[in-house]
């Protein structure tokens, strides 16, 4: 049982379901203000989850808006989730934010952690998507 400090992010995320919406304008301010509530709490379940939310909800701001400001949230959120819990998603992402970043070094360490990982997790490789990074930060 989460305490008042404390969100329970799993159940919470039962309620306020923030995947398969709309992302216009309204919906992503919304959505942030959410999360970056959330944010000021300690999660205890789910925070995998949580981590990969923000994340994404500050990379949907960047794609809207083009802050970098907000693209440097979305690296250290899904950084921060990488960190902590290595899976192929979180190393997906980085690879992709890093490129959008113009990292290429980074987007092309985190495309190869993402393929490795993938293959221990018995996902399927998404080569496509891998090409595009490997295009775009090689030529």
């Amino acid at each position: 049982m989460a305490s008042i400090s404390q969100v329970d992010y799993k159940e919470f995320k039962k309620r306020f379901p923030l995947t398969c919406t709309k992302w216009d304008s309204v919906s992503v301010i919304e959505a942030q203000h959410l999360m970056d509530s959330l944010d000021q709490f300690e999660i205890v379940n789910g925070e995998d989850q949580f981590l990969y939310n923000i994340g994404m909800t500050y990379y949907m701001r960047y794609a809207k808006w083009k802050s970098v400001v907000d693209l440097k949230k979305s690296i250290g959120y899904n950084q921060e989730g990488y960190d902590k819990f290595q899976g192929s998603g979180f190393a997906w992402q980085l690879a992709f934010l890093y490129e959008r970043d113009g990292k290429c070094e980074e987007a092309l360490k985190y495309a190869g952690i993402y393929a490795e990982l993938s293959k221990e997790e018995g996902l399927e490789i998404n080569y496509k998507q891998l090409y595009y990074i490997y295009r775009d930060c090689c030529n």
